[in-house]
């Protein structure tokens, strides 16, 4: 995968003793350093989630799962520049993929990981979405609590909310889903405050004419 917003892989191999893996410097640390040093909410928070978004989509359209998305696995070096990490848990979306051991990070795996089903692009969108809850909530997400996603932005909401369904065909099916449908809501939104702006301009017009008048 080559992407800004993807841990670069240069070269792999073997040495007497040994396995190597070479990979990209990335100088800064990790989302979750950010969220301990910074409790609440990101100020970036919309800024790193495109970036998040920008890398998994690369990865799904390469037709790779990442398996285990998490703050851990993701850098953000200095320059604020994202990188996706870590993909040893990584499968191609077409491979086969054993039952017999639990894969990924309990915190932040999707509910059919933790039955011991195979993941999924959905199941990376689950695991996105749990990240993009704790950027702009500064908190852990929870199923048992269904009032958690009010405190999320309403712009982010409903995008967010559908990522974090337990059912995976109710989800985004790929992180490309995602982008479209948060680009729909900010198109939406863009229309709205266009058309109030000219509702408010036309007022201040009429207003004028009408003190003209007087």
């Amino acid at each position: 995968i080559n992407h800004p917003n993807v841990c670069r892989m240069y070269d792999f191999g073997e040495v007497p003793g040994a396995l190597y893996l070479s990979m990209e410097l990335v100088s800064g640390g990790t989302l979750a350093d950010r969220f301990e040093l910074k409790p609440g909410p990101t100020t970036e928070a919309a800024k790193i989630l495109d970036q998040i978004l920008d890398g998994l989509e690369a990865a799904h359209q390469a037709g790779v799962v990442h398996r285990d998305l998490k703050p851990q696995n993701i850098l953000i070096e200095h320059g604020e520049r994202v990188v996706i990490t870590d993909f040893g848990l990584a499968r191609l979306v077409d491979s086969e993929e054993s039952r017999a051991q639990l894969v990924g990070t309990p915190a932040y795996w999707s509910p059919e990981q933790a039955r011991g089903e195979p993941a999924t692009c959905a199941s990376d969108v689950y695991s996105l979405g749990v990240i993009a809850y704790r950027l702009f909530t500064g908190k852990s997400f929870s199923l048992s609590n269904p009032s958690a996603l009010d405190a999320v932005p309403r712009r982010y909401r409903a995008v967010i909310k559908r990522c974090l369904s337990p059912i995976p065909s109710e989800r985004f099916k790929d992180a490309s889903e995602v982008k479209a449908a948060l680009r729909t809501r900010t198109g939406e939104r863009a229309v709205i405050l266009g058309a109030t702006a000219l509702l408010v301009l036309a007022a201040v017009g009429v207003g004028v004419r009408m003190a003209r008048s007087n």
